[in-house]
C-alpha cells in the first residue's frame, strides 16, 4: 500500500522542532514500510534539510512551512495558503494521514489521486470538522476526544475511531543501571502558560522546605515561534524559582537524548491547563516507559492510561482552593514515602 504521511507546516522531520508527535510519525512510518508498505512523509523545510531524500526506506518530501505565531488566527491563514500549495506536491497514493488544519479539506478535492484521506485529530476539536466531510477516517488518540468528534460532527460519528498514539519502545524503557536521584523531579514540554508551569514551582515552593533535597529540571521551548510563552512567561518562571534548586534546560528532540534524562529523574510532573488543547499526553507515557512516576493534571484525556493512586497521581488543577497546593500534596506523597514511589513505578511500567 502506498502512505503519505504529512506532517504540517511548523515542524520539520526528523524532528528539528516539536515534539512527540513527530516521533509518533517517526515511528508508525518506519513500522509501516517494515510491513512492506511504500511510504513517504511530506514536511516542512528547513535550509539544512535536502528537499528529497530516503531515510531508513522513508521517502522524506519537504516543501514550505513556517514558524508558529503566538496567535492562532495567523497561524490558520497561514496553514491555508501552505495547504494550498503544498496540494500539488502530494504523491499518488492509497492513503493519505495528516494532522493538518487545511489539508484534510483540500486534497479530496483538488489532488484526488492523493489517496483516501485519514484526518489525524491529536488536538481538541474547535468546531471545524464540518470540513472534513470527506475524509475516510478521523482518528483520536483518547476517548474524551473521541466523544467531542462524534458531539461536533455526528454525521461523522460512523468514520471516526480511537486509536492511541503509539510510542518508540527502542528508545524509551527503563535501564536498570541509569542513576536516578530519588527526589528528582522532571517536565519536558512546551514552556507555555497553559502547561501550568507556574504551578508547578508554586508547589516546589510549598515542598521544598519540608524536602530540600528535592531538584526539579524543566526542558522545553519558550520561543513562541517554538510553540512556547515567550520571554516574558520564561521571566515570570525563573522568578518564582528564585532560591529553588530549579534548572531551565533547553528543547531536547532527539528520542535517544531525551530518554537519558528520563531515566535522570523519579518523577515526571505535567501539569497541563489546556483543557481543550492536550489529546492524549505522549511525554507522559515515555517518561512512564522509563522508569518516572507520572502526575498530572485531572485531563480528561488521561484517564485512559492514569489510574490515580495506582500508576501515578492526578490533581484537580481547578481546585478552588489552590492548584499548586493539591499538586504539593501529591508531590509530597511520594518524596515522603519511597515505598509508594516504587509501588507506582512497578504499576507504571505495566501500564498498557
Amino acid at each position: 500500500m502506498r502512505i503519505t504521511i504529512a506532517t504540517g507546516p511548523c515542524f520539520p522531520f526528523p524532528a528539528l522542532q516539536g515534539g512527540g508527535m513527530i516521533r509518533t510519525w517517526e515511528s508508525l512510518a518506519k513500522l509501516f514500510v517494515q510491513q512492506g508498505h511504500q511510504v513517504t512523509i511530506l514536511a516542512r523545510h528547513t535550509p539544512d534539510q535536502a528537499r528529497e531524500e530516503i531515510l531508513q526506506g522513508v521517502r522524506i518530501l519537504r516543501q514550505g512551512g513556517f514558524h508558529q505565531h503566538a496567535l492562532t488566527p495567523i497561524n490558520l491563514v497561514r496553514d491555508f495558503f501552505y495547504a494550498l500549495r503544498a496540494c500539488p506536491h502530494l504523491p499518488e497514493a492509497d492513503i493519505l494521514i495528516t494532522n493538518d488544519f487545511w489539508l484534510p479539506f483540500f486534497s479530496p478535492r483538488l489532488h484526488a489521486s492523493a489517496g483516501r484521506v485519514v484526518v489525524s485529530v491529536n488536538r481538541f476539536p474547535k468546531h471545524q470538522l464540518f470540513l472534513y466531510s470527506k475524509a475516510s477516517l478521523l482518528i483520536t488518540p483518547s476517548l474524551s476526544l473521541l466523544k467531542e468528534i462524534h458531539k461536533q460532527a455526528p454525521h461523522l460519528a460512523q468514520r471516526s475511531a480511537c486509536i492511541p498514539n503509539p510510542f518508540d519502545s527502542e528508545h524509551f524503557h527503563l535501564d536498570p543501571t541509569a542513576i536516578r536521584p530519588p527526589q528528582s523531579i522532571l517536565y519536558v514540554g512546551r514552556i507555555h502558560p497553559e502547561k501550568g508551569l507556574h504551578i508547578l514551582l508554586q508547589a516546589m515552593a510549598k515542598i521544598y522546605p519540608h524536602f530540600p533535597q528535592a531538584s526539579l529540571s524543566i526542558v522545553g521551548p519558550s520561543l513562541a515561534r517554538e510553540g512556547g510563552g515567550g520571554s516574558a512567561y520564561l521571566g515570570r518562571l525563573r522568578s518564582l524559582a528564585d532560591s529553588l534548586p530549579v534548572t531551565f534546560l533547553p528543547p531536547v528532540y532527539s528520542a535517544e537524548k531525551l530518554a537519558a534524562i528520563y531515566r535522570q529523574h523519579s518523577i515526571f510532573c505535567y501539569p497541563t491547563l489546556a483543557d481543550r488543547g492536550e489529546a492524549m499526553g505522549i511525554a507522559p507515557i515515555e517518561a512512564m516507559a522509563c522508569g518516572c512516576v507520572p502526575i498530572v493534571s485531572r485531563n480528561p484525556v488521561f484517564s485512559d492510561w492514569l489510574k490515580s493512586g495506582q500508576n501515578g497521581w492526578s490533581f484537580d488543577h481547578h481546585s478552588e482552593h489552590a492548584p499548586a497546593a493539591e499538586l504539593a500534596i501529591r508531590l509530597h506523597s511520594l518524596l515522603e514515602n519511597p515505598n509508594l514511589w516504587h509501588t507506582m513505578q512497578s504499576s507504571a511500567l505495566e501500564t498498557e
